[in-house]
């Protein structure tokens, strides 16, 4: 059942006659200080905002190559993404900051109405950058132009909110509850301009819509009838009682109103999820409706339900026995739970045999029906002798053993449907992770001010730059993965992003470990703990999720590394065709040095790819082999990109067509290089296997050679060491001219 933290999106509006006053005192505690100069901080960076949203971003004139659309591209999907998830923890902030604020003022938790009004402050900045750029890239000028104006809009709702929340404020509490209803219209109307809402989330809002307007009518009756019951009460103790409760579930529903209105467009996020959970609470009986909507109704939790299949239970289950060893009782019950699962899979996969019409096909899902059983039978009968001998850690082992090869045996037989089904996980898993270190990178750029430790903020924002520039490659993945759910190329390449997004990730949790003893502000470090908390736990999913996505998707290597590699031949004409027609330009950013350097770094990466190619065929080891073509095919496609930087950024027609000529040379040997390393694991036996392998590589290894050597400042230094070479000769052949000048 659909949990109620995944609520679905509502958007309503109630009238009440009651407000909520805030108690005025002369004097402001230090927490309420504190939360005065958040807030003070916090117009600054909105009116900072507000001047840079008059105009959009200034980019230079890019070219039609296809790395040119490519990079146009990615960039807006990463910053759509960012911007999404920018505006759902503000949004969550200003829910946040509803909820805090609601009770007498003496109860307020100032440092966390702090920590959200930071939340605000430190995410607004980075998505003006993010809403200028799309607005520079959107091909439709106007559109751009109503970008620019809605998050305007959204900076006046800030501000009015802000203004709304200072401590003591003699303003109605109405005004802050209008102020984020605004909030959310405006954050409505920025993700629906940059193209983040659709049609079904529309429709769920509509149906929300009309059971939140019952909801809020019968609010509004319950008051009228409290009211009419406290008329007829005989004493005014109990007058008083009746109509301050009624008062109270008003207020408790105006509040839920605004939560729910702001946190509308964003509902996606778990934060927001809380937020408006957190309001349904106070008015509990009043939105039982609502919540059984949202739990017959919300897409998200479907994607974590798909995952329930029978793979999912196997691996789980393994894992789970692998955690209890020791545990002889707990083993055998989780072997039990393992053999339902793989016999319910065994039956999935004979079935989907017998759809087949390509016998190959059908041969293959049989045999590895059969392996699936052989291996089920084996751990059943560990799992037999363990239970005979429960004290037994020989026995213990063989059931661990077992369920282990149990596990290999699953992943070998999954279906392209069960992949695809791992594969959805891990997007999800992937979004989550690029939205929770978006945040964690505001947080920690909000805590630059308030930290005592120069040092360690420095490598703080390090680690942030390293980590941001992995988030594009993730959100790439997803998009490419959701675009061809069954390609293989698509899937692994999601699968390289995620991966290669952990250790940078992890690193920036380290860091912001290492600096919340030193920040002095309550709010940043309160902020900046949260983020680097929901990071690790995002990580950590994806970690798990990448992990069995990778098993499920062994043996893909091979034939992505060499599709990818072709895709790269053709790219690299098409860079040759734009030279050839002066349109080839840099990438914002590109200049002459970066990209020299960057075809430097990358060429040492191929060539350490192509060793752990050759080595891993000489071996005959299929999985090391695929992995080695994989991270060959992902170190051309950098070195691919690098050459055309290089082009890009020289005026030397000759250097540009010479920079790429060489290059579709390093490509197409490369290509040779994985396909003399299938033919090796093919024929392991060989004895010409090592021989040929070798020679191929050389083959690269000089191409790549020639392609560096096209660096302008590479050309002149072998020049130099060629004529020095010649001189040297020269000198040494002791055959000097006959001259009569006097050197003396």
């Amino acid at each position: 059942m659909f949990r109620v933290s995944r609520a679905a999106t509502l958007c309503f509006c109630c009238i009440i006659t009651s407000v909520q006053q805030t108690k005025v005192t002369s004097v402001l505690s230090e927490p309420q200080r504190a939360l005065l100069s958040t807030i003070t901080a916090g117009h600054e960076v909105i009116n900072i905002a507000e001047t840079e949203l008059s105009c959009k971003a200034q980019l230079p004139e890019l070219g039609t190559d296809p790395a040119s659309l490519k990079w146009i591209e990615q960039t807006i999907d990463t910053h759509k993404q960012n911007v999404g998830s920018q505006i759902a923890a503000m949004n969550a902030a200003t829910a946040q900051v509803v909820t805090l604020t609601s009770g007498p003022a003496d109860d307020v938790d100032h440092t966390a109405v702090g920590a959200a009004i930071t939340t605000i402050a430190t995410n607004l900045p980075e998505m003006t950058k993010g809403v200028r750029m799309i607005a520079a890239l959107m091909e439709d000028e106007s559109s751009g132009e109503r970008l620019l104006d809605a998050a305007r809009k959204l900076c006046s709702a800030f501000s009015d909110l802000l203004k709304a929340t200072e401590p003591e404020t003699k303003e109605p509490r109405q005004n802050l509850l209008n102020a984020a209803s605004r909030v959310g219209e405006a954050s409505h109307q920025v993700l629906t301009t940059i193209g983040e809402e659709n049609d079904s989330n529309r429709e769920l809002q509509d149906m929300l819509l009309a059971l939140a307007k019952a909801v809020a009518n019968t609010t509004a009756a319950l008051v009228l009838k409290a009211k009419n019951i406290a008329a007829t009460c005989e004493d005014s103790a109990t007058q008083n009682r009746v109509i301050s409760a009624a008062t109270q579930c008003a207020l408790a529903t105006s509040q839920l109103v605004a939560c729910a209105k702001v946190v509308a467009p964003t509902l996606h996020s778990p934060a927001c999820q809380t937020q408006l959970m957190n309001a349904v609470r106070e008015v509990t009986k009043a939105v039982e409706g609502l919540v059984e909507v949202c739990n017959e109704t919300c897409n998200d939790e479907n994607l974590l339900k798909e995952l329930k299949g029978a793979v999912e239970t196997i691996l789980v289950a393994t894992d789970k026995l692998f955690a209890s060893t020791g545990d002889a009782g707990e083993m055998v019950r989780q072997a039990r739970v393992v053999g339902q699962a793989t016999a319910q899979l065994i039956q999935s996969i004979k079935g989907e045999a017998e759809k087949q019409t390509d016998p190959e096909q059908q041969r293959r899902l049989l045999a590895a029906a059969k392996i699936l059983a052989d291996a089920t039978a084996k751990m059943v009968e560990a799992a037999r002798q363990c239970t005979s001998s429960p004290h037994d850690a020989k026995m213990q082992d063989q059931l661990r053993q077992a369920a282990e090869e149990l596990r290999t045996a699953t992943t070998v037989a999954a279906t392209p449907a069960l992949r695809r089904k791992l594969i959805v996980r891990l997007e999800a898993c992937a979004k989550q992770a690029a939205s929770t270190a978006t945040q964690c990178i505001a947080a920690s750029s909000g805590a630059v001010h308030h930290n005592t430790n120069h040092a360690s903020q420095e490598e703080l924002n390090v680690e942030c730059r390293l980590m941001a520039q992995h988030i594009p490659h993730l959100v790439a993945g997803v998009k490419g993965t959701q675009a061809q759910p069954d390609n293989p190329t698509a899937q692994l390449n999601l699968i390289n992003a995620a991966e290669q997004f952990l250790q940078p990730g992890t690193a920036v949790i380290k860091a912001a470990r290492a600096v919340l003893p030193t920040v002095t502000d309550q709010a940043s470090a309160m902020q900046l703990n949260n983020t680097s908390q929901q990071l690790g736990s995002s990580l950590a999913d994806l970690r798990s999720a990448v992990t069995r996505a990778r098993e499920a998707c062994g043996g893909l290597e091979l034939d992505a590394a060499e599709e990818l590699i072709n895709s790269l031949k053709d790219e690299l004409k098409e860079f040759y065709q734009a030279v050839e027609a002066a349109s080839l330009r840099p990438l914002p950013e590109e200049t002459m040095e970066s990209t020299a350097l960057r075809l430097g770094s990358t060429s040492k990466n191929v060539g350490y790819a192509m060793a752990q190619l050759l080595s891993a065929a000489k071996q005959g080891n299929e999985n090391y082999t695929g992995s080695a073509a994989r991270e060959t095919a992902s170190a051309l496609k950098d070195l691919t990109y690098a050459v055309r930087g290089v082009a890009a950024t020289s005026n030397q027609p000759e250097t540009q067509k010479k920079v790429l000529m060489t290059a579709d040379d390093v490509i197409l040997r490369s290509l040779h290089l994985v396909q003399e390393a299938r033919r090796a694991l093919k024929n392991p036996d060989n004895p010409e296997n090592e021989a040929n392998l070798a020679a191929v590589a050389k083959d690269v290894s000089h191409s790549l050679n020639k392609c560096v050597s096209c660096l302008p400042g590479q050309r002149d230094v072998d020049d130099a060491i060629r004529t020095i070479d010649d001189m040297s000769q020269v000198l040494n052949m002791n055959e000097f001219p006959h001259t009569d000048k006097n050197y003396g």
